[in-house]
């Protein structure tokens, strides 16, 4: 038994020196490269580590949808606090697209509605997958409304809701390419006057170039890495990557900053 908590003990100092070692190997300093040159990801190597982290790591789509969407309403909370929304009521509108950003959406809204903000869900076109449909029921048993269209009429919108999370269109999307329904709920959101949060890339902005078009948000919710385009965001930004493993993080000299404490969300 002795031999057995002996060699239990050697792992697990070896583990916690392999990530201590890890993390020193990945700092800056070291690499020898600026922080400009290794945060911000391209569109294809942000899919490949995806890729990597479902094939090589294991991880599933749901628990990744899971863990960016339950950092984008942490993030959320401490862009808005509750006590800092100018409505009597905590109004918040989640517009969600067909892939995996507004599955991450609908995840976001589901952990708000449980940290007592008021989301309203507009879903225009639902997926088919039932990895997606499981999200949807979720906030439906939740009893989260869903809208069955979007007002074009922007004043309604500024007057119903303190704000909009943009989890439309993501890193997967052709800019080029924005159809119906999209395109013309992108024309809405340009006009509105409350505060927008967008999901990893601002819907209508190309990934790897600063914004020339799209819409326009005051908070950006960086997944896993900053994209390239966020070079161009003046905003807030945050970033939720806390779980990516070191090897990772070493790999693709991904030089992510220090998280405080236990928080899952850091603003860069």
């Amino acid at each position: 038994m002795g031999t057995e908590i002996s060699k239990a003990l050697d792992s697990a100092e070896l583990y916690k020196y392999h990530c201590v070692t890890v993390r020193q190997e990945i700092s800056p300093c070291k690499l020898g490269l600026t922080a400009v040159e290794l945060y911000w990801r391209r569109k294809t190597e942000v899919a490949t580590i995806e890729t990597e982290l479902l094939r090589d790591y294991r991880f599933g789509q749901q628990q990744l949808i899971e863990i960016w969407g339950h950092a984008c309403a942490i993030a959320i909370t401490k862009a808005f606090p509750l006590s800092s929304l100018s409505k009597k009521q905590p109004t918040v509108l989640v517009v969600c697209g067909p892939e995996q950003n507004g599955s991450i959406g609908l995840v976001c809204a589901r952990h708000l509605r449980m940290f007592e903000y008021e989301p309203t869900i507009f879903y225009p076109k639902r997926s088919p997958q039932s990895l997606h449909q499981d999200f949807t029921v979720q906030c439906e048993k939740m009893d989260i409304p869903f809208l069955s269209y979007l007002p074009t009429e922007v004043q309604l919108l500024n007057d119903a809701y303190n704000l909009v999370i943009d989890a439309i269109l993501g890193p997967e999307t052709d800019h080029k390419e924005v159809k119906e329904p999209y395109a013309g709920m992108l024309v809405t959101l340009k006009q509105v006057k409350i505060p927008i949060v967008s999901v990893d890339v601002p819907s209508g902005w190309d990934v790897d170039e600063p914004a020339k078009d799209g819409i326009n948000p005051e908070v950006l919710i960086s997944l896993t890495a900053p994209k390239k385009c966020a070079t161009g965001f003046s905003g807030k930004h945050f970033l939720a990557g806390r779980f990516l493993p070191y090897d990772i993080q070493k790999k693709y000299e991904l030089n992510l900053p220090e998280f405080p404490g236990t928080e899952c969300v850091i603003e860069l």
